[in-house]
């Protein structure tokens, strides 16, 4: 047993490498109206920026993202300004910028942005793909990595969007056009890189063509990094996912939705190059989480019942006054240069959902041809609980039962060639 447990140690230590890479984490909000210009109902009363800026300096700090996306800010430069020197830039912290945008030439009043800590990141450009409604904000970087100055430099493209609102019978057809155009015009571009693709998205469930579209269109898919595909829609499967709405009732607080969480609107998609570790970046699905959201608030508010997600009272209280979102962050990996974040590091692509829901493990490999993959379950300590064997070809999905108490577990999977990857299971 002993030896068991020191294998496991040691790949593990082998497997996550921190040493050898850097890890950015990205996060992802709307923050509900960040402006003078909001709607009627929606004023300095109700939601005034002083009191945002008081809950998302709570929200940052607790947070640490090295990298923000935001819908629903004004569009000028005043308001990007305004919360970087009074939310971020605070409290000693200096280091924080904003990326030049061009936002909607539309009548909307808000758009997207983008806010990065610029000791792990440098802005290169920022583009846009307009479309009939709203852009698809483009912001590419390099990595402040160490081989910098050798000349290894690895890009990252961060792109947010914010879809049309409204019921799927309204509103999908105008959601699918905004993707239509976005996808027309990203293809057009020539680039194909290392994309991460955030915003609200507005779709509830993965049937609504527009999704369809984003995941499956050829040449420039995009993939759920948690695999979470489905029907979100006022579906508990789905629950410890669900980002809209904060609020239960809808009589007190004229400018948030209410009826509690019942959708998917807010998420993190990934290119291929990025979900596979092909070009310098892997994004960690393991780490992809809904701040607040404890799986158990459907049809309900954020702070009743009582919240067992861990995020600070303070921390919850500042998402339940902000916005009628919540934030979703995911860390990404980056190698010094794009050589082997998926090869040396990892000899093939596994992606384990955290934490286990309803005894379900879920999780997925890629293998690049079919091969036989042995799977073994075992406790923190080494003790070897369970396996099984499979034959993988291409990525598939695995659902193991877990009817196991709570607590964390290690899953070893090995091929044919005895090449192995080690991941941590949380229950």
């Amino acid at each position: 047993m002993k030896i068991v447990r020191f294998l496991l140690i040691v790949l593990l230590s082998a497997t996550t490498g921190i040493a050898a890479a850097d890890t950015i984490k990205m996060m992802q909000y709307n923050l509900m109206y960040y402006t003078d210009n909001a709607p009627e109902g929606c004023d300095e009363y109700s939601n005034s920026l002083k009191k945002k800026d008081s809950c998302l300096k709570e929200i940052f700090k607790y947070v640490k993202a090295d990298v923000i996306g935001v819908n629903e800010i004004g569009k000028t430069d005043v308001y990007a300004n305004h919360l970087l020197v009074n939310t971020l830039n605070v409290d000693g912290v200096d280091y924080y910028r904003f990326c030049p945008t061009t936002s909607n030439n539309t009548g909307i009043t808000i758009g997207n942005r983008m806010f990065y800590d610029s000791r792990k990141l440098t802005w290169v450009e920022s583009y846009y793909f307009p479309t009939g409604l709203t852009y698809f904000n483009c912001y590419r970087f390099f990595c402040n990595t160490a081989e910098l100055s050798s000349g290894d430099t690895t890009f990252i493209t961060f792109i947010v969007t914010h879809l049309k609102a409204g019921s799927y019978e309204e509103n999908q057809d105008s959601r699918t056009e905004q993707v239509q155009t976005f996808l027309h015009q990203l293809r057009q571009s020539g680039r194909n890189e290392n994309f991460i693709l955030s915003g609200d998205f507005n779709i509830s469930n993965d049937l609504e063509y527009a999704f369809q579209l984003l995941i499956d269109n050829g040449d420039h898919n995009f993939i759920d990094p948690i695999d979470q595909v489905g029907d979100w829609h006022d579906n508990p499967v789905y629950a410890l996912y669900h980002t809209q709405s904060t609020h239960s009732g809808y009589e007190s607080d004229p400018c948030f939705s209410g009826g509690g969480f019942d959708n998917r609107y807010d998420m993190i998609l990934v290119s291929p190059q990025v979900y596979y570790g092909q070009n310098g970046v892997r994004s960690l699905n393991e780490t992809y989480t809904t701040v607040g959201q404890d799986g158990n608030r459907l049809n309900k508010g954020l702070l009743v019942p009582a919240n067992t997600s861990g995020v600070p009272e303070k921390v919850l209280n500042a998402l339940y006054n902000n916005s009628d979102h919540l934030p979703v962050t995911m860390e990404l990996e980056v190698a010094g240069s794009a050589v082997g974040i998926g090869e040396a590091r990892e000899p093939f692509p596994v992606s384990v959902v955290n934490p286990v829901i309803n005894d379900k493990l879920q999780l997925s490999i890629y293998s690049q041809q079919p091969e036989l993959y042995r799977i073994e379950l075992f406790t923190i300590d080494g003790r070897f609980i369970s396996s099984l064997s499979q034959i993988i070809d291409n990525k598939q999905n695995i659902e193991i039962n877990f009817p196991f108490s709570r607590g964390i577990y290690v899953i070893r999977i090995s091929n044919d060639e005895n090449k192995t990857v080690v991941k941590k299971v949380v229950k």
